[in-house]
């Protein structure tokens, strides 16, 4: 959920703006301000995710409140004037709305705004996470490279590790693996199964191949078939994409 905030001197513009807020699903609104200083309080506490920034205010410009911001939040400008849409990419915003915004607008700005979210933390877990360890037998702790993980088999409330030639038994559910393991490098494909998306070398007749000895071929379930296809389709190239 994005947690909001609204910078703007004029009511109208944080009306019309709540009410977007209020129509869409993944935001919501922290808190709004028609006066920069007041605004630069409640932000320093509230820490929104996004910004939504008007240029035009008369005691301080929105090009000047982004200099006293001292915290990393992703900024979308809103004004009336389309020139300022230079300066704003210029300054790594994260989006533009021109006034008066449309709501399909907002979406788009919205799902824009989600993804960078989205990505930020997904670089900021990898950077932090390459490794991890798990409790083998005797309560000895057994480092694991992600690189070298293959995949995970649940077996009620365990979970076998399949780790380069060797496996590993701990005490763990699937879902507590899944949440820890990076989304963007690793795919639960089954309800029993949890694959490393680097180590696929084909995907053929509902199953999964791996690049392994012996070759390992793992069933794609009916529940998880759409999101894996849909973040498989992401990285497929198809003869359309030479001739955009």
């Amino acid at each position: 959920m994005l947690k909001s905030f609204i910078l703007d001197d004029e009511a109208h513009a944080i009306e019309l703006l709540t009410d977007y807020i209020e129509r869409t699903s993944g935001i919501e609104l922290a808190g709004s301000e028609t006066n920069p200083l007041e605004a630069l309080r409640k932000i320093t506490e509230l820490t929104p995710d996004v910004l939504f920034l008007d240029i035009d205010m008369p005691e301080i410009s929105g090009l000047e409140f982004m200099k006293l911001l001292g915290q990393k939040i992703h900024i979308v400008f809103t004004t009336g004037h389309a020139e300022y849409a230079v300066e704003g990419y210029n300054r790594d915003i994260a989006d533009y709305l021109l006034k008066p915004i449309s709501y399909s607008r907002f979406v788009t700005c919205c799902d824009r705004v989600a993804q960078k979210v989205a990505d930020a933390a997904g670089k900021k877990k990898d950077a932090s996470k390459n490794f991890f360890y798990i409790q083998g037998d005797n309560k000895k702790m057994i480092k694991i490279n992600m690189e070298e993980l293959f995949y995970v088999q649940s077996l009620n409330n365990y979970v076998i590790i399949y780790h380069q030639s060797d496996k590993l038994v701990t005490y763990l559910t699937m879902k507590e693996v899944e949440q820890f393991l990076p989304a963007d490098k690793f795919s639960r494909i089954h309800k029993s199964y949890l694959v490393n998306d680097a180590k696929i070398k084909t995907i053929e007749s509902g199953h999964v191949i791996l690049h392994s000895q012996p070759v390992t071929a793992l069933p794609i379930g009916l529940k998880y078939r759409d999101q894996f296809f849909s973040k498989i389709r992401k990285v497929t190239l198809k003869r359309g994409d030479w001739e955009k």
